[in-house]
């Protein structure tokens, strides 16, 4: 991944996170991905993340404004889960958590 700042800056995000290889994700996007990952991490939200323990920044991508974001997280979303998993793949092959890499 490309060396960034991940704090608020203008920039937005399109992440994906995993419970494990292969295993259960959820996408979503942010103009913060440290503190959205963060709440994540910590059961903030009640969404489905959090219920199967979808905690591992397994992928992200930056994209202008939100409005892209939002375009690349709906075609994120119509990815067949082998699409999926071959993007996953391609950037990230040992589905390492990513999270620890963008808060140092």
């Amino acid at each position: 991944m490309e060396e960034e700042i991940f704090r608020p800056n203008g920039r937005s995000y399109i992440y994906i996170l995993a419970n494990t290889k292969y295993g259960l994700t959820y996408i979503g996007m942010t103009g913060d991905l440290i503190g959205k990952i963060y709440s994540h991490r910590k059961d903030v939200s009640r969404k489905i993340s959090n219920r199967y323990k979808i905690h591992n920044l397994v992928y992200y991508e930056t994209a202008k404004d939100m409005t892209e974001a939002l375009k690349r997280k709906k075609c994120l979303k119509n990815l067949s889960r082998k699409e999926k998993m071959e993007l996953i793949d391609a950037k990230n092959p040992e589905w390492q958590d990513l999270y620890y890499k963008i808060i140092l």
